[in-house]
């Protein structure tokens, strides 16, 4: 099982140079295990993350258990399931935001389908509140579903001479990519027989998962002390009144960091 609250051990002395700065925006490259860690302890008004989502997005390794053991050095994660490991992952990351958020500050993380609920326990095993969760729909999820008809013409050592795949010949910002333009036709008789079966369904929505650093005293006090601890739900409404997106940052001026 994984350690429920792997401590940030940080590899650097001190935070580095930033690759990016502005009047608005300070940007840091790095491993977010390492970089939290050594930002101001409770600076950070809001924390708003993509992080990776532990699917083996593409054979990438960054998405990878094998890319979370390296980011991890300092913890022993022998006989660690792949989910175990990413979950050990989701609380280092975690640990170190905790230490950079102010009191009461919140944190918006996507998640993927099948491995939010890992990130959750990883969040609230460093220490944070698990207040909500915002579904976010859409129609552009990549298909990780196999097509069973196609998969069996190629067991029974069948080619569709009309099938189409276009590939890129060069790596892009998430990797190779390959695109289906036509399945092509069976060839095999039990291939007809499971035409249009896959696996798994089409990506369609992700969770939002809305955690708080538990606040200084009572909530008012909270936000009256350090200027954040609530949702500005009114902020984010719609001309009719409904309120489905919500602000995380606190006052004017404040700061977020990602991961």
């Amino acid at each position: 099982m994984p350690d429920p609250i792997p401590s940030p051990a940080p590899r650097l002395a001190e935070i580095p140079a930033p690759v990016f700065a502005d009047e608005r925006a300070t940007l840091y490259l790095g491993d977010t295990v390492e970089l939290l860690p050594l930002l101001p302890e409770a600076s950070i008004d809001a924390l708003v993350t993509d992080p990776p989502y532990g699917l083996s997005f593409n054979g990438q390794a960054w998405d990878d258990a094998s890319g979370f053991r390296e980011s991890l050095p300092h913890i022993d994660m022998t006989g660690m399931s792949a989910p175990e490991v990413f979950e050990t992952w989701c609380t280092a990351w975690a640990a170190g935001a905790l230490h950079a958020l102010k009191p009461g500050a919140y944190v918006a993380a996507f998640g993927g389908a099948r491995t939010w609920h890992r990130m959750v326990r990883g969040i609230e095993n460093a220490g944070f509140e698990i207040r909500d969760q915002i579904a976010w729909l859409h129609t552009t999820g990549m298909p990780k579903s196999l097509d069973l008809s196609h998969t069996i013409d190629k067991h029974h050592g069948m080619q569709r001479a009309d099938r189409v795949v276009q590939a890129t010949d060069h790596d892009g910002v998430l990797g190779a990519t390959r695109t289906v333009l036509s399945k092509g036709t069976p060839v095999t008789e039990d291939a007809t027989r499971w035409e249009g079966w896959g696996t798994a369904l089409r990506p369609a929505f992700e969770p939002i998962i809305i955690a708080r650093k538990p606040p200084e005293g009572s909530v008012v006090r909270n936000v009256l002390s350090h200027g954040v601890g609530g949702l500005n739900i009114d902020g984010a409404g719609f001309a009719d009144g409904r309120s489905e997106v919500v602000k995380v940052n606190g006052a004017s001026g404040s700061q977020a960091a990602g991961s």
